[in-house]
């Protein structure tokens, strides 16, 4: 008896600790719902009256949708609109259980199918845009699955699209696969290996986790147990041998990604036999757990209501469904799943919709929260009802900026994104801090000069919220790159340099400042120096930026006393030769110090390095040989030499053929010889002629004078005449024995005709 009076006191204090322990209620009872609006006169399949909204006065209209409510707002975590006010392009209309997913791709959502107001399933395609503008794309959508309510529709994450599976036909239940892709349906159906069993009601809903879609529910077609299947890379798996002990076997489960469990997590439903499926589980890495808690507060179990990921509160929100089992009672509670409990936040959600199961919801990607349709009681009868509402949570947005200590031009990644707020007129920015941005999400930036920058990212809706986040960003010069040269390694006092100094990165302009080694000093890129001393043999180079970085570097010049000069001599093996003549020159240099090269100039465009030389001139010069001789400290001296190089005529046509200098004297001195030969036979002549003319008187040895055969007394014969002498001959005709004949007589020209 003691015993059991124990039991019972420890099960109360159970109970009262769990009540403390809970911020908030425990379920509520249907007797604590709201009655439907009073004065209303709405029959069934009429649209739905809004109800009192709150929400603040920052919001801005909406294109499309209307004008929120204004007045002042009580602090609420979640706050609901109603989109369909003053909605611009056709309304899909009173529907029940239709299906709907958010379209990323695309970026639209949209609703498939439902019960109408005259209880007939469609199967119509609607798209609601971000300007919040319902189209009805029936007609452009392709062949559409068949008519169906109580379908499941859900994103595939490996691709993107919507997937769309099951649901009550007017041929029975379903079980084909339909994929919805750049706004046309696909029946993918007849290209899977195997499918589920046909399946409604059931939980159907994207794992963003493991990249897939976890299907659960009970097949009503044969009465098959509850069956855990997986859609992923374009196939289905059956898990439900792997996948451990599943929720009961219910229908009608609320369920919604959770990525803060890194699963999906399924809520309530009810038994095939009506009841109360008060259950929480999680489907994690495809295996079930189970997060009931009985010692914790738990949502009145529901079914057909909503369960979306509100990843601006890091929580699940529940909403809306029937009560099971007492008579199909509609509810609109709010509960909120967080850090692995449930709260109840009804008295917390401003502007609530009205009663209602059998809703379609989706969660778009900032987390915000939207339900359409259901059905609820009015006048004792069910109605299907419209309407597209929204639960929004303050706007926030978070990012990144890696690194915020860089050097210019070195390339920055940058990532923003932003969670609550009204998904319509949504405009990223962001804004560097140098007069640049970018309206991406993400990317890279890099600040061409030094400095502090405050790159901002920041959100805004169409209903004027606004958030933003800045960063603070040190931009560094890049250190000094400085490289120096100088002419010569090596020189002598008295002898200039030249200095190059090359400086990189950094800030411009730059200063350089260079330190001879001779206690003499220098600036800019490019100075010469003539030293006058020896000096220590290092050249010390300083540069610095506008930024006030340096950088320095070391030259080796060593500068000797000059005791020798360079000079240089040079020589020829003749002063005069002829084109194509060669000739051998030798530069003889002294002083300086060692290591002398040459260079040798021609004057006939021609040059050479080597000594002694030899050099055939192929066209007359100007007669002058200059060669420069340079030392290893880069002194140099020069020499040159006079020459005579002669064009030597050549023979040809209509030019007489040279004659050599000795041919020429040797006929100068025959042609002397026969000139004196000539004029002794002349006088020789003449004295003979002179002699005749007078005779010798007779000897006594003279011959006898001739007798004449005249009479005696006749006068004798004169002696014959002599020889006229021969008329000057000229030279040619006294070498030539042979002279050329006379030319002929003219022919008579004859007379004219």
């Amino acid at each position: 008896m003691h015993a059991r009076a124990a039991l019972v006191s420890l099960l109360l204090c159970m109970m009262a600790l769990s009540l403390l322990w809970s911020p908030g209620a425990v379920g509520t009872s249907p007797s604590a719902q709201p009655p439907p609006p009073n004065g209303s006169s709405l029959g069934p399949g009429a649209p739905e009256v809004p109800g009192p909204q709150v929400t603040s006065t920052a919001h801005l209209p909406i294109a499309g949708a209307g004008r929120f409510p204004t007045g002042p707002a009580p602090y609420s975590p979640y706050t609901w609109y109603n989109l369909s006010l003053n909605a611009t392009g056709g309304d899909p209309g009173a529907l029940w259980a239709p299906a709907m997913a958010y379209d990323a791709a695309d970026g639209y959502l949209v609703l498939f199918s439902g019960h109408n107001v005259t209880y007939w399933n469609t199967n119509s395609t609607w798209i609601y845009s971000s300007k919040g503008v319902w189209t009805n794309i029936t007609s452009t959508a392709g062949t559409a699955p068949p008519a169906r309510c109580k379908a499941g529709l859900a994103v595939d994450p490996g691709t993107g699209d919507l997937i769309l599976f099951g649901g009550s036909e007017y041929a029975g239940i379903g079980n084909d696969t339909w994929r919805f892709h750049a706004g046309k349906w696909t029946n993918l159906t007849p290209t899977l290996s195997k499918s589920p069993p046909p399946m409604t009601q059931m939980t159907f809903t994207t794992d963003t986790t493991d990249g897939e879609i976890l299907l659960f529910g009970y097949a009503t077609v044969g009465h098959v147990s509850s069956q855990t299947w997986v859609w992923k890379a374009g196939a289905w798996t059956n898990l439900t041998s792997t996948a451990g002990t599943p929720p009961s076997g219910i229908v009608g489960a609320e369920s919604s990604n959770d990525p803060m469990d890194s699963g999906v997590l399924v809520v309530d439903g009810q038994t095939v036999l009506g009841r109360p499926a008060n259950q929480t589980y999680l489907f994690h890495a495809g295996v079930w757990t189970n997060r009931t808690n009985p010692l914790l507060p738990a949502p009145t179990p529901t079914a057909q209501g909503a369960l979306t990921y509100v990843p601006g509160n890091a929580s699940l929100l529940l909403a809306f469904g029937h009560l099971p089992g007492q008579g199909y009672f509609e509810n609109n509670y709010t509960w909120e799943w967080h850090t692995g409990r449930w709260t109840n936040i009804s008295a917390r959600s401003g502007g609530a919709p009205y009663t209602r199961d059998g809703v379609a919801y989706a969660s778009y990607l900032n987390g915000t929260s939207v339900v359409y349709g259901g059905e609820n009681q009015y006048n004792g009868h069910e109605r299907n009802i419209g309407g597209l509402w929204v639960v929004n949570t303050t706007l926030s947005v978070s990012g990144s900026f890696n690194p915020t200590s860089l050097n210019v031009n070195q390339n920055a990644t940058y990532s923003g994104s932003y969670v609550g707020g009204l998904p319509f007129g949504v405009v990223h920015r962001w804004s560097f801090g140098d007069s640049t941005s970018s309206p991406l999400l993400s990317g890279t930036k890099s600040y061409p000069t030094a400095g502090t920058f405050d790159p901002t990212f920041s959100t805004k809706t169409l209903g004027g919220q606004y958030a933003a986040q800045s960063w603070t960003v040190t931009v560094h010069a890049l250190p000094i790159g400085l490289t120096a040269t100088s002419n010569v390694s090596q020189t002598f006092v008295g002898r200039t340099v030249s200095f190059i100094a090359s400086a990189q990165a950094g800030t411009p302009p730059y200063q350089v400042t260079w330190y001879f080694g001779d206690n003499t000093t220098g600036t800019g890129l490019t100075p010469t120096h003539t030293y006058s001393t020896q000096s220590n043999g290092s050249v010390y180079v300083v540069v610095s930026d506008s930024a006030g970085q340096s950088a320095h570097t070391l030259l080796a010049v060593s500068v000797w006393r000059l005791a020798v000069p360079l000079t240089v001599t040079v020589a020829v093996n003749s002063s005069t030769t002829t084109v194509g003549g060669s000739l051998i020159f030798t530069a003889t240099p002294s002083g300086g110090s060692g290591g002398v090269v040459f260079s040798w100039e021609f004057g006939d465009n021609t040059t050479a390095t080597s000594n002694p030389v030899t050099h055939t001139f192929s066209a007359q010069s100007n007669g002058t040989v200059y060669v420069v001789v340079t030392d290893s400290t880069g002194d140099w001296a020069h020499a040159s030499i006079a020459i005579q190089v002669h064009r030597v005529p050549t023979s040809g046509p209509g030019r007489a053929a040279s004659i050599p200098w000795l041919y020429v004297v040797v006929g100068l001195i025959a042609a002397a010889l026969v000139a004196l030969l000539l004029a002794s036979l002349y006088l020789r002549r003449r004295k003979d002629a002179k002699g005749a003319m007078s005779p010798t008187p007779a000897g006594p040895n003279s011959p006898p004078a001739p007798v004449s055969e005249s009479a005696p007394g006749a006068t004798p014969p004169p002696p014959p005449p002599s020889p006229a002498p021969l008329p000057p001959q000229p030279l040619e005709a006294v070498l030539d024995p042979y002279p050329s004949p006379p030319p002929p007589p003219p022919l008579p020209v004859p007379p004219p005709t």
